[in-house]
């Protein structure tokens, strides 16, 4: 793999908060106030299963497949390749929820029944500079926000709360039947904010993440079948092992609809992506670009799949004649091979090469490709959803 796609991948937490909630009370505070009330409060952090992206080797049978599959036939090549893309998804969305989970299940600092608040801290931060806080807030109906609830993980140099940085923020709508696996919010862990606060209060810390990662996510049931879906966008990324390196901005679209008789798993991706090295020799470190890359894949019941993908710019581009290349591919329930085929085009669309190996028809259900079976994709997306999750990843919360 190369760096730049590396430095997407690899997601880690540097905000190392997890030993601050130690400082807390260790008995509830004598608040006058019930406990189903904080319990519904604390409801409002999502689940972590809610908003995960769909893994091969988080697919039961198609994981053992994954594993296994050089003793059954050639690899798939793209659900491998996704593995490492939604275990870097997967540790961001974990990063978030477990950490507003632990702090939050600590009894509460302070209880504001005015403003409808439950505050924790400001605690020491054992592990780093200043101080920590987190608050949930129940909005009020007429408020004008989208979200039942608010919350958000503060970083201070001090015990004032008239200056704090917000390094993670979101909002929720908990499931009304009180499931919590389901629900629907908006979620935001700024590492600029955290960049920005360690450079000032804590001018030689080491190195950390840049960026930012913003996600939407929505769990239902839709008659018999249970629904899920994740939009989530990464803007100027790059972790912790190449911060000053180049940045990454991805946008990520993951669900599934799990029904009484069939199931499916989807992701779907765009963005930069180094795919070559620049000399199309794996041996050498030639000089490279990014290319503008975009992949659909889809797993059926089991795991058997299709993935369609195209890529354009870059060294792609540097190809003589060649605009953009396209590669399609179809995989068994063991994530096995069953046919792949791909095709080089001019800027007018016109095919220059194809190449296949198999015959499409062994992929079954998606031997007419992806579109016809209307699965959702990153371009059906609200224009206007996708461009407000943009601007919040891209500028924090102002």
């Amino acid at each position: 793999m190369n760096t730049h796609l590396r430095s997407f991948v690899l997601v880690t937490c540097s905000l190392s908060l997890l030993g601050v909630v130690a400082c807390g009370e260790s008995e509830e505070p004598g608040a006058d106030y019930d406990p189903e009330l904080l319990a519904s409060y604390r409801a409002a952090i999502p689940s972590e299963d809610v908003m995960r992206a769909t893994a091969p080797d988080g697919m039961g049978v198609a994981g053992q497949g994954l594993r296994a599959q050089a003793l059954v036939g050639a690899p798939a090549v793209f659900p491998a390749s996704a593995q490492p893309i939604a275990t870097g998804v997967n540790e961001a969305i974990g990063n978030i929820v477990r950490t507003m989970k632990t702090i939050v299940a600590t009894p509460p600092t302070v209880y504001n029944s005015a403003e409808g608040e439950f505050l924790w801290g400001p605690y020491p931060n054992e592990d780093g500079a200043g101080f920590v806080a987190a608050f949930i807030k129940e909005n009020e109906p007429d408020s004008g926000e989208d979200f039942a609830y608010s919350y958000a993980l503060l970083r201070l140099p001090s015990r004032d709360l008239a200056d704090v940085t917000p390094v993670i923020w979101g909002g929720s709508n908990p499931d009304p039947e009180g499931r919590e696996d389901f629900g629907s919010g908006v979620t935001l862990w700024d590492f600029e904010a955290n960049r920005t606060f360690e450079d000032a209060n804590n001018p030689n810390h080491g190195a950390l993440e840049r960026g930012r990662f913003a996600a939407v996510y929505a769990r239902e049931m839709d008659g018999d079948a249970q629904v899920t879906w994740v939009v989530s966008a990464f803007r100027g990324f790059a972790d912790q092992e190449n911060a000053d390196g180049p940045t990454v901005d991805l946008d990520y679209f993951h669900g599934e609809y799990l029904g009484a008789e069939h199931s499916f798993r989807f992701l779907d991706y765009a963005g930069q992506l180094d795919i070559t090295d620049g000399d199309d020799d794996p041996t050498t470190e030639g000089n490279s670009a990014l290319e503008d890359m975009t992949v659909r894949m889809v797993f059926i019941d089991r795991g058997q799949g299709r993935a369609e993908v195209t890529a354009s710019g870059g060294d792609i581009a540097a190809t003589p004649n060649v605009e953009s290349a396209s590669v399609a591919e179809c995989w068994d329930d063991a994530l096995a091979q069953t046919w792949i085929g791909m095709a080089t085009y001019d800027g007018d669309g016109v095919m220059l090469a194809s190449n296949q190996e198999g015959d499409e028809q062994q992929c079954g259900v998606f031997a007419g490709g992806l579109e016809p079976l209307g699965i959702p994709t990153l371009a059906d997306i609200d224009p206007a959803l996708r461009a407000g999750l943009d601007d919040v990843a891209r500028n924090g919360v102002q």
